[in-house]
């Protein structure tokens, strides 16, 4: 989906960026407004039930009281976005989901699509579209999932953010891998080494930076003897 046909963009990976018609929006939204769209978003088309959402949320208080704040954050998340509330964000009086649509960005949605396979390693065009289409998923990834949002009082919705912050973390360390492999099999070797430094970067403790890279190293710098 390109972001700029959207109406509303959201991008939950780093520090939440919510845009409503290109304006920032997620100043004025609540904490727990901002977790509830990451948590929808994160399966997009799946129904959740609003009692399992209020006790997800709001594990410390009664049944009824969750659901009165589950209300009151739907609310004040509607407010934030004005009249135009987007009709990704879909409420009945039983269940909420979050629906993938033309006129809603969700970066989840983008960075989670099928990583591409290499079907013709012979073709310089089928390379280059592959390569693209990895550079633009790894770029979404800004940092974990939800970094500047910290709730109180829900244990299981922080088991389940740490979950998915090393699932997608690892799903960006394979991306950056397989770019920079990738472009060093192209004889890329900058691009090699912007991707590798970027493994590097996020995965500091790792040992892994590449069995081959002291080898791309060594042949760019034959390279630039030739």
């Amino acid at each position: 989906m390109k972001y700029s046909d959207t109406t509303y963009s959201f991008r939950f990976l780093g520090s939440v960026e919510i845009e409503s018609h290109r304006q920032r929006i997620e100043q004025n939204m609540p904490q727990k407004g901002l977790a509830l769209l990451a948590y929808l978003a994160s399966t997009p088309g799946v129904a959740h039930s609003r009692q399992k959402i209020a006790d997800f949320f709001w594990p410390e208080l009664p049944e009824q009281a969750g659901r009165n704040n589950l209300r009151q954050t739907l609310l004040g998340l509607k407010r934030s976005m004005g009249e135009l509330a987007p009709t990704c964000l879909v409420s009945t009086r039983q269940d909420l989901r979050y629906d993938a649509i033309a006129t809603c960005y969700s970066d989840l949605e983008d960075f989670l699509t099928p990583i591409p396979e290499c079907s013709n390693p012979q073709s310089d065009t089928a390379c280059r579209t592959c390569l693209e289409r990895m550079e633009s998923m790894s770029a979404l990834y800004r940092g974990p999932l939800l970094d500047n949002i910290v709730l109180e009082c829900s244990p299981e919705f922080e088991s389940w953010l740490q979950l998915q912050r090393d699932k997608l973390e690892q799903r960006a360390l394979f991306l950056l891998e397989k770019l920079s492999s990738c472009h060093e099999q192209q004889a890329q070797f900058d691009k090699a080494f912007l991707f590798a430094d970027r493994f590097a970067d996020l995965a500091p403790g790792t040992m892994k930076v590449f069995a081959g890279l002291s080898g791309l190293l060594q042949s760019e710098a034959n390279g630039a003897l030739l």
